[in-house]
């Protein structure tokens, strides 16, 4: 008996294949909370309490949005907060004191340079001394800066020069950073420095900015040529903290423990969703320790970590008292995923304790009740609606002190998501392609075999 040609059969059987590859796809999660309002009014406004956010999908929070009655969309979206933002801090400029230190230009030519570095017992610079022995050879001039007056931390440095208006400046620094001039840390690369003119047109980059951290020292090391730079000085710009009271809607937040990674000292956590941190605060996990701290964060396991700040994390135990850091504003940032690297490495992982602000929303009662909120489908984007127009309107009309009616959140419930049955998406289209062309190699396999096998029985 002649065996079955298998071809025909699972051309047949693809159509069938193909509706159950679309069922078996992972159907996104959703969420609900019933709304809950003692009157009538036609505003109300919401402000997310954690289980929410730990239900949103999209980290701009376009997946969270209300329906009515019958199911459908009313206008919805975040507002300004009412009460005062931490974010951004008050930008402070101060000049610091800064020192020559003649560096050789050729290793190889056996130049001799001596330098004597000469602090106080509070451990600000007083002076430099050099001694060069360079026969002739030429040296190029580094920058030492005195940070350690600094009470917050330093964020940039802006240089300035002799006759600014008659000359033109361009330079290629490397920054570095210490807290006890003989080890120091890469702070910026190849950081230009320019003043041009030309036709009447001024190109003016004597910033360079850095990641806020607490340094005491810091070298600006030249990196272009030994042409001496005509510096006049150069001004600190450090980052004055406002006032952040602890209230319900700015609570804190204790992470999960801190999980170690591959190099020693570093440890990853995880936000229960895309919280708006605006303080952060690193509690190490042994009493009498100190440690430099890197504070990196991320969106995606996928992408790599992005540097937040560099600040020294301590706790030290004082008679019956427990002095330790304080807690770093970080302005306003969304991340689910962050990292604390310590220095030295820390055998066990810190506390990671997160100030976060709990946002306002607004919806307009459009339609019948009762209403609900919803999150959590990656696949519905919440449409952009003018509120703030809205609210400026009915404030010009009733008054500037009015505020929308509060309203308050039921039991938490899971639901349908209100994309089911809406048409594939992209990443759908894709998923589909893919078992077609896997689907349509298994055909062509097959085919390859059957023809090998009646080859070797015709031979």
């Amino acid at each position: 008996m002649k065996p079955r040609n298998p071809i025909p059969i699972l051309a047949m059987l693809l159509p069938w294949m193909l509706p159950l590859a679309v069922s078996a796809q992972t159907a996104p999660a959703a969420h609900e909370w019933p709304i809950e309002t003692a009157t009538d009014d036609g505003v109300y406004r919401l402000r997310l309490p954690l289980e929410v956010y730990q239900h949103i999908a999209r980290r701009d929070l376009s997946d969270v949005f209300v329906r009515n009655a019958r199911g459908e969309p009313v206008p919805f979206g975040p507002i300004a907060e009412a009460i005062p933002s931490a974010s951004p801090p008050a930008a402070l400029s101060r000049p610091l004191p800064w020192f020559r230190v003649p560096r050789s230009e050729d290793a190889a030519s056996g130049e001799s340079l001596s330098v004597h570095l000469t602090r106080d017992a509070d451990g600000r610079l007083r002076g430099v001394s050099t001694n060069i022995d360079s026969g002739g050879t030429t040296t190029v001039s580094d920058i030492v800066l005195d940070a350690s007056a600094l009470e917050q931390p330093l964020s940039g440095l802006q240089l300035h020069f002799e006759n600014e208006a008659q000359i033109d400046v361009s330079a290629r620094f490397d920054v570095l950073g210490s807290n006890n001039l003989a080890d120091w840390s890469q702070l910026r690369r190849d950081e230009p420095i320019l003043l041009l003119r030309q036709d009447g047109f001024v190109l003016d980059r004597r910033r360079i900015d850095l990641p806020t951290q607490r340094v005491r020292y810091l070298l600006l090391r030249r990196v272009d040529s030994a042409s001496e730079l005509p510096l006049a000085g150069v001004d600190a710009w450090t980052w004055e903290p406002r006032a952040l009271p602890q209230t319900p809607e700015r609570p804190l937040l204790e992470t999960a423990p801190g999980t170690p990674s591959a190099i020693p000292g570093v440890f990853e956590y995880s936000a229960p969703g895309p919280l708006l941190v605006e303080r952060v605060d690193v509690v190490l996990a042994d009493t009498n320790a100190i440690a430099d701290v890197v504070l990196r964060v991320r969106d995606e396991p996928s992408q790599p970590w992005q540097e937040l700040r560099r600040f020294t994390a301590f706790q030290v135990a004082t008679g019956s008292k427990t002095v330790q850091g304080q807690p770093e504003d970080v302005g306003s940032i969304r991340a689910r995923y962050w990292q604390v690297q310590t220095m030295p490495a820390q055998p066990r992982a810190p506390s990671l304790l997160l100030t976060w602000r709990r946002e306002d929303f607004v919806f307009v009662a459009q339609g019948e009740g009762p209403f609900r909120l919803l999150a959590g489908d990656a696949q519905m984007r919440r449409p952009v609606y003018p509120l703030e127009v809205l609210l400026r309107a009915v404030r010009g009309s009733v008054g500037a002190d009015w505020q929308p009616t509060e309203a308050g959140l039921g039991a938490h419930r899971a639901v349908a998501p209100q994309s089911a049955g809406k048409p594939a998406s992209r990443i759908e289209q894709r998923t589909l392609l893919w078992i077609v062309l896997v689907v349509g190699a298994l055909i062509v396999v097959v085919l390859v075999l059957r023809l090998l096998r009646e080859r070797g029985e015709a031979q």
